[in-house]
């Protein structure tokens, strides 16, 4: 009896954690129409090889044609804050820039100009980009192209630092990523300067 009592308690449980889980699914159509992204959230079993249960899958379309197709975008434990709560909002930047945030203010926020440079003759079929608790969607950045993006920069709550990684994917299917910790300098205009250049293999990565 007292092990029919345990299983039903652990079923609640589980039950529980599952039903207040919000899923996240946005469509949305880039300015001109040339691009349409579909991101959607799917729940998976947890178990003891897979400890993220909730997957993000990225479908983004080019004038009808598939550009990338169910890519893992994220992958989340059952501890970690819903998807749908950290990126509530979404607006594009350009036409080939998606932004995924929110527009509440953190306690803790900075002004940042974000240069995106592409420095090798391959053109990058898809970058993405994440800056704090910001994710960028980056399409079609030719050889030497830069784009140039403003942000909201979200500094960790008990420190000057912020958590920036870049991933992208080439036409030749090949791919290139950065990442990492960076100190917040303090400047006079208040505007804080992030430059991202992308190399054959990885992407150099340096704050002013």
């Amino acid at each position: 009896m007292r092990c029919l009592i345990v299983v039903f308690i652990l079923q609640s449980v589980l039950f529980g954690n599952s039903c207040s889980h919000r899923l996240y699914k946005l469509e949305s159509v880039s300015p001109t129409g040339k691009y349409i992204v579909r991101l959607e959230e799917k729940a998976f079993q947890s178990t003891g090889k897979n400890h993220f249960p909730y997957m993000v899958y990225l479908n983004v379309r080019r004038q009808g044609q598939p550009l990338l197709k169910d890519t893992l975008f994220s992958a989340r434990s059952s501890s970690d804050t819903d998807f749908v709560k950290e990126y509530p909002d979404h607006d594009w930047l350009a036409d080939n820039a998606l932004w995924l945030g929110n527009f509440k203010p953190r306690p803790q926020t900075l002004r940042s100009t974000v240069l995106v440079q592409n420095d090798i003759s391959k053109e990058v079929s898809a970058l993405f980009l994440t800056v704090g608790y910001q994710r960028f969607l980056l399409f079609d950045l030719s050889s030497a192209k830069t784009i140039k993006l403003s942000a909201i920069t979200d500094t960790h709550e008990s420190s000057d630092d912020v958590w920036i990684a870049a991933f992208g994917q080439f036409n030749d299917g090949s791919f290139a990523e950065g990442e990492g910790n960076f100190d917040i300098p303090e400047t006079n205009s208040g505007i804080t300067h992030i430059n991202l250049s992308v190399k054959e293999g990885h992407i150099a990565i340096t704050v002013r």
